[in-house]
């Protein structure tokens, strides 16, 4: 694995680190070089990470998530992203760096084929999902809450589109209730009654709109 950068002096910095007990050594350098974009004032910097697959091939899981665990909660580092191909991997690894991620976008391809045969159907969805998929974003708030996005994404000479599928979002708004024999649902009456009631902890304001931050 590798660091690089470019300085003011435009001087390129290579450091390569082979093994697992270098891992300090590339966390400091990282930071060296961050500092060096902002000219070591109270500027914060991003880190970006190209493959995260390549760095699994030589280190642990365990080793790897605890490196950008201390990245991400360094002061002077505002946001770091990675890239992680996860159908070379297993389950727990994509897991693992979820857990670890404020968001999280995936991108899978428009039709899965059946099987494993070259037949010319298969190859001809193959040959689909070289310009069209499907983008999803899980972003993790604050207070808990998660935002799901869902987009078909397509690949032309113009460059890349994205389209909102209505589907989806027709899914998401739909009651979560369980059909089950008795009524879970409010009649409007209750609606009201429950508008109107009081908790003794909710401040009423001044009559002005009040705004809740949501992450």
């Amino acid at each position: 694995m590798s660091a690089a950068g470019r300085g003011l002096e435009e001087k390129e910095f290579v450091n390569v680190f082979s093994y697992l007990e270098e891992f300090p050594k590339l966390f400091s350098m990282i930071l060296d070089l961050g500092r060096g974009f902002v000219l070591e004032g109270k500027a914060r910097f991003s880190v970006a990470i190209d493959s995260v697959s390549k760095i699994l091939r030589h280190a642990s899981l365990q080793a790897v998530a605890g490196l950008i665990s201390s990245l991400r909660s360094h002061s002077q580092i505002c946001s770091i992203f990675w890239l992680i191909y996860s159908d070379l991997h297993e389950p727990r690894a994509s897991t693992a760096l979820e857990y670890i991620s404020t968001m999280v976008a995936s991108l899978e391809p428009m039709i899965k084929s059946a099987n494993g045969h070259k037949s010319p159907e298969n190859l001809f969805w193959l040959e689909q999902n070289l310009y069209k998929g499907k983008f999803h974003v899980c972003m993790k708030r604050r207070n808990g809450r998660v935002k799901v996005l869902c987009e078909d994404l397509h690949v032309d000479q113009d460059g890349v589109k994205f389209v909102v599928v209505s589907s989806e979002n027709a899914i998401v708004n739909q009651s979560h209730v369980p059909n089950v024999q008795f009524n879970l649902n409010l009649s409007e009456n209750e609606r009201v009654d429950r508008a109107r009631v009081v908790l003794p902890f909710e401040h009423q304001g001044n009559g002005e709109t009040i705004q809740i931050y949501d992450g």
